[in-house]
């Protein structure tokens, strides 16, 4: 802990000073808003010490204060103990000091100094007191000396019109020239501050004009605004606007001369004109634009044309309309609303049409609105018919056709099929070149596609590697039941779709695959690895015909059979496999609720028997109640706990809400729980029950006993054994030891 001393030769005076200048700013130079503080820092045995440390400075209202009214914190160098700072210099300094401070300083992570210092004045600070006291209107003019108060020690805007009395300043008191524009604020003069004929004409400024062609400036600028083909170009240095005409565009209006030429006759001098045309009509020029072009914004033809002489009177097919073209199109016709080329004949041949147009290079030609095809085309080396359709909606297609009489229409070059067509009256519709399928029909009331064929009926093909390609596809729409031939996974696949069951047949693993998709349990025929397998979802399993077995399960229960003799008949010449025989029992009421499997239990004496379905007792199951053995050769030993377990569902015996089942080992090799309360234990030493709740021990004897649990298969050597139990305050040793079982 450090000892702090220090003191205060200036800082209240400073303070004083400094809050004088503050309020005096307006009058004075700004002075540093800061108080110097010097003090001196010992260790604790007195001496001055030397270091840099983080030092923090507060000024609270009070000497118990908890919330500083003003903290700043600074590295300080303190050499030979005296060190000296200026207050303020991190945080400025604002407070009025019109009251008693108490200084806190606390130096590095050390708890702040007590005492708080308070700040005091000294002798001079009592002179400032007095101009920090000063009334109002103490100060009057007979106490100013005259020049006293000179322009420099006024500051700008420190006397406001509120400060000088009506009719104070004179004109006689206000040098030529001293008040400019720039001292006028905008709008300060009003009307009612100007004399009657105070402003003359020879006051204002030349050149300022008071209106326009009667138009006035009351409201500001009176602005020049350029109206069509005109415009308006102002030069301030020169004093001039020029107007001038663009000389291009057009105009608006009545015509108010029309002068009839060669080709053109009619005309006038006013109102509307009309104009003839001399035929023939040519015109001839270069343009990179269109030579003819209407405009209607109306709703008759931009462009109309009709011819309407009898073809056998004229040497030539009487065309309403004809262009010719040799780099494009020979008509071309555009619309926002309808046809962007419109025509109609009246004829009934079969050798004119609405719209007729040829390709004389190669001599396919086509028309539209014949009298007996909507649409009819002819090539020789491409499409008779073809369309382009630029849309995204599923709903336009490059060529479309419709019957009005039926209503059945067909699309070519839809944006989702190659061809499509639609019954009507059924509903019946098909199409071929989809995304995912190459034929597909739909029928409300019969077959969806139908083919009939001396080797096939329907056959398609499926050229992609995804699980989704198939050659044939097929869905019953009410249903939603869906099928396959053909696919990449198998040779048919069938699906249901409310249950979500499927099946698939000639997979590339197998010949049959079924799965019930809401327990997830399947079933397999022909794998390469058995005649049958099965799973369930519990991950339960069995096959048939398997490599090495004929039957294999595996779960919780293995292999499971039912019947009137046997539930299980072994009838081959050879021997058992591993085994281990158990048996299902209840647990006591008062069994451990912490199982340790590889425990010994012994029977209580109740016992559940099963009962045939004539109601007599079974001679083959019965359900015995268990405890955990805590006896020496107890007689009743039973067995080794493998697991707490329910019953299976399908068990002879419903247990009742609270009970407790488990599995118990008593035939077969195994293991067991044993201690050293008898001794050490060899191969061949008969193990038996022990006062240790669960564990065995060695028997006395190597004779099999009613007590006897088993037979040693393995040698202990305690002393290399770490686990241990506690029974009794005693302490012993255990090891989960490999047993053959006797005793069940």
């Amino acid at each position: 802990m450090k000892t702090y001393k220090n003191h205060l030769p200036f800082p209240l005076l400073i303070a004083l000073l400094l809050l004088f200048l503050v309020i005096s700013s307006s009058a004075h130079a700004a002075i540093p808003g800061k108080i110097n503080y010097q003090g001196y820092l010992t260790d604790p045995q007195g001496t001055p010490i030397d270091v840099s440390t983080p030092i923090t400075f507060s000024l609270y209202p009070t000497m118990t204060d908890d919330t500083p009214l003003w903290t700043e914190t600074q590295t300080v160098t303190v050499t030979d103990g005296i060190f000296s700072v200026n207050l303020g210099d991190v945080t400025t300094l604002t407070l009025p000091f019109d009251a008693i401070y108490y200084l806190g300083i606390t130096i590095g992570s050390d708890s702040e100094m007590i005492p708080r210092q308070p700040l005091t004045s000294v002798g001079y600070a009592f002179r400032a007191k007095k101009a920090d006291t000063v009334q109002d209107n103490a100060v009057t003019t007979p106490v100013i000396a005259d020049d006293a108060v000179t322009t420099d020690k006024i500051v700008d805007d420190a006397i406001s019109a509120t400060k000088i009395a009506s009719g104070a300043v004179g004109s006689s008191a206000i040098a030529n020239g001293a008040v400019g524009s720039s001292q006028i604020g905008d709008n300060s003069i009003t009307t009612q501050d100007l004399k009657d004929n105070a402003v003359t004409v020879d006051k204002i400024s030349p050149h300022i004009l008071s209106s326009i062609d009667g138009v006035t400036n009351d409201g500001g600028n009176v602005d020049l605004i350029a109206g069509t083909n005109v415009t308006i170009t102002p030069d301030d240095g020169a004093n001039t606007i020029t107007i001038a005409s663009t000389g291009s565009g057009s105009g608006s209006g009545d015509i108010t001369s029309v002068n009839a030429g060669e080709g053109l006759n009619g005309g006038g001098a006013s109102g509307d004109v009309t104009l003839s045309v001399n035929v023939p009509l040519s015109l001839t020029g270069s343009s990179t634009s269109d030579i003819i072009k209407a405009i209607n914004n109306g709703s008759g033809a931009a462009v109309y044309g009709e011819n309407t002489r009898n073809a056998a009177l004229m040497p030539a097919e009487p065309y309403g309309v004809h262009g010719a073209s040799t780099i494009s199109h020979g008509v071309h016709g555009a619309s926002q609303s309808s046809h962007g080329v419109y025509g109609a004949t009246y004829s009934t041949s079969d050798d004119y049409a609405g719209v007729y147009g040829k390709n004389e290079d190669s001599g396919s030609y086509g028309y539209l609105g014949g009298p007996h095809y909507g649409v009819h085309g002819t090539s020789q080396s491409s499409h008779a018919v073809y369309g382009v359709n630029y849309s995204y909606s599923i709903d336009y297609a490059g060529v479309y056709g419709k019957n009005d009489n039926s209503g059945n229409y067909g699309a070519l070059g839809r944006m989702t099929y190659g061809v499509y067509g639609e019954h009507t009256d059924t509903g019946n519709f098909g199409y071929l070149g989809s995304l995912y399928y190459g034929v597909v029909g739909y029928s409300v009331t019969r077959t969806g596609v139908r083919g009939i064929g001396e080797k096939y009926g329907v056959y398609g093909k499926a050229t992609g590697s995804s699980w989704l390609s198939d050659g044939v596809y097929g869905e019953h729409t009410d249903t939603g039941n869906i099928g396959s031939l053909a696919s990449a996974n198998s040779g048919a696949y069938g699906e249901h779709k409310s249950s979500g069951n499927f099946g698939r047949l000639g997979q590339s693993d197998c010949g049959v695959y079924g799965e019930h998709q809401s327990n997830g349990n399947f079933g397999i025929l022909g794998r390469s690895d058995c005649g049958v397998y099965g799973k369930n979802s519990n991950g339960n399993s069995g096959a048939l015909a398997t490599h090495n077995t004929g039957v294999y399960g595996h779960g919780s229960i293995g292999v499971k059979g039912v019947g009137d003799s046997y539930d299980f008949w072994a009838g081959g010449s050879g021997n058992y496999g591993p085994f281990t025989g158990a048996h299902d029992v209840k647990l006591a009421d008062n069994f451990p609720e912490h199982i340790i499997p590889g425990m010994i239990i012994s029977v209580t004496g109740d016992t559940i028997v099963r009962k045939k379905k004539d109601g007599t007792a079974s001679l083959s199951s019965t359900l015995p109640t268990v405890a955990l053995s805590d006896s020496a050769n107890d007689k009743k030993v039973f067995g080794v706990l493998v697991l707490e377990s329910p019953l299976p569902e399908d068990h002879w015996y419903k247990g009742n809400e609270g009970e407790r089942f488990g599995i118990v080992n008593a035939l077969g090799e195994g293991r067991v729980w044993v201690s050293n309360r008898n001794g050490n234990i060899q191969a061949g030493d008969y193990i038996t029950t022990s006062h240790i709740p669960g564990y065995g021990q060695m028997q006395d004897d190597d004779l099999l006993h009613s007590y006897t649990l088993g037979k040693s298969i393995e040698n202990i050597d305690w002393n290399s054994v770490e686990e241990t139990v506690e029974h009794n305050s005693e302490i012993f040793k255990v090891y989960l030891m490999a047993v053959v079982y006797t005793s069940g």
